[in-house]
């Protein structure tokens, strides 16, 4: 389970007052439209790139059920995304989980590669065990 940064700031931030006004929609819904955006970015867009993605896909994201088009203008506008579309200061609040992915990621493929080390050298080790003095009992 990943988890992001949001700081007891955010609720009331002058951009989340000015998300709010601009889509006309309550304080509490612009914290649940970012934080949505923030979680579903873990995971589809780790760098905090947007441009890969439909605006569509952005409002699914954000549960936003009205003109994905007037939600990105929004988010723009505002502050939480940026022209080009990057997350605003992205890498502030998913930093430390991309680092820990990172971390994770390598020790994975280090203990991966001693377990192929192991296990070729126990294959190469019974391939050059001799059976010529084992004699085997057919009388039981």
């Amino acid at each position: 389970m990943a988890w992001i940064e949001v700081h007891d700031t955010l609720r009331e931030h002058r951009k989340t007052y000015a998300l709010a006004s601009v889509l006309k929609i309550e304080q509490f819904a612009a914290v649940g439209l970012v934080v949505s955006l923030w979680t579903w970015a873990i995971n589809n867009a780790q760098d905090g790139d947007l441009s890969a993605f439909p605006a569509t896909a952005i409002a699914n994201a954000c549960m936003w059920r009205k003109n994905a088009k007037t939600l990105i203008e929004a988010l723009q506008e505002c502050g939480f995304v940026t022209r080009d579309m990057q997350i605003h200061d992205w890498d502030v609040y998913a930093g430390k989980l991309i680092e820990q992915r990172e971390i994770q990621r390598e020790q994975s493929r280090a203990r991966q590669q001693k377990r192929r080390q192991k296990l070729d050298d126990m294959k190469q080790g019974a391939s050059r065990v001799s059976h010529a003095n084992v004699t085997r009992d057919i009388t039981r």
